[in-house]
């Protein structure tokens, strides 16, 4: 009984696939909350360099110091750490997770460009429902009732809070069809991204998993401002608040990074998926705290059906 008092809560999240998919949506909402206070004078592309660049090297510090291993070992069973590239045989699924998660991102903020934001991440969390469908497809996951109620409810929930304006009479321009197209592609390929790392499974770390993503996302915004997509220039940050948020985006987001990964790796794919909702409940506080943003009685009970959601289909 005396351990279990002493048991150190990070080693708890991390051997818990649940604890540590809700740890992550908590530090991916302190990322974007960080994003707030520059997203007016750094463009989205610039951000996601910063992000990236700065996390992949958190990625290269953690393996030179053997944290990257401290829970994990290469599965051959003489203890040694993995490779921090992956085994060759994992590389295609360490690619498409790479490759995926970015693109996704990109995606995701070029809706951002052409929608109302609520209606982006409206769009974008219907990742978990397609996580399910591929995950039943794919890895032959069981969906009970109970859970399908869930995820339902988890979905309608995620309406209620972010509350999208959807006027169907409008008549739709071309930015908006490509807004809507950009979204609907983003939530498909997050959640390729997601069932790439559940059927990688213990099989690679999650500093592995991790640093491919950042690895691409690197290269994808570095073409970005070399391009001038969407008119990005570099902007010199300011060293208060720019930088000190910027660091704090790639310090929250490294850390997101590795706990999703290690949370889809131990978690059942759907399951994982409705947990990771928290982040719109996360996002919610930090909103009302630090942005005078209020939560109105349709929020509330959008946050009450995802919390309920999220216990049927942990359940």
């Amino acid at each position: 009984m005396a351990d279990g008092f002493h048991t150190n809560p990070v080693t708890a999240i991390w051997n818990n696939g649940l604890l540590s998919i809700a740890a992550a949506a908590f530090c991916f909402s302190v990322s974007s909350s960080l994003v707030r206070p520059i997203s007016l004078e750094v463009s989205v592309i610039e951000l996601v360099f910063v992000r990236s660049f700065l996390s992949l090297g958190l990625s290269f510090l953690a393996n030179a110091n053997g944290r990257g291993s401290t829970y994990e070992t290469s599965g051959d069973g003489d203890g040694t750490p993995p490779p921090l590239f992956g085994r060759r045989e994992n590389w295609p699924l360490l690619v498409l997770r790479g490759m995926c998660g970015a693109l996704a991102m990109n995606a995701f903020y070029a809706s951002i460009q052409r929608l109302l934001l609520a209606e982006a991440l409206a769009l974008l969390f219907l990742n978990p429902a397609i996580v399910a469908v591929l995950a039943f497809a794919v890895l032959g996951e069981r969906l009970v009732m109970r859970q399908i109620g869930g995820i339902v409810a988890s979905l309608v929930g995620m309406v209620l809070v972010v509350r999208p304006p959807l006027h169907f009479e409008r008549a739709w321009t071309r930015s908006r069809a490509f807004g809507v197209g950009f979204g609907v592609l983003s939530a498909f390929l997050a959640a390729i991204a997601y069932i790439s790392i559940r059927k990688i499974g213990k099989a690679e770390s999650s500093l592995t998993i991790a640093v491919y993503f950042h690895a691409t996302a690197l290269v994808t915004s570095v073409v970005g401002l070399l391009g001038g997509i969407g008119g990005s220039t570099v902007v010199v940050p300011r060293v208060y608040p720019d930088l000190l948020c910027m660091v704090g985006i790639a310090f929250a987001s490294f850390a997101a990074q590795l706990l999703i990964s290690r949370g889809f790796q131990l978690s059942r794919a759907a399951v994982a998926a409705a947990v990771n909702y928290l982040q719109v409940l996360f996002g919610a506080v930090w909103g009302y705290l630090f942005f005078a943003e209020s939560i109105g009685v349709v929020s509330v009970l959008g946050i009450l059906l995802i919390f309920g959601g999220v216990l049927l289909i942990s359940s």
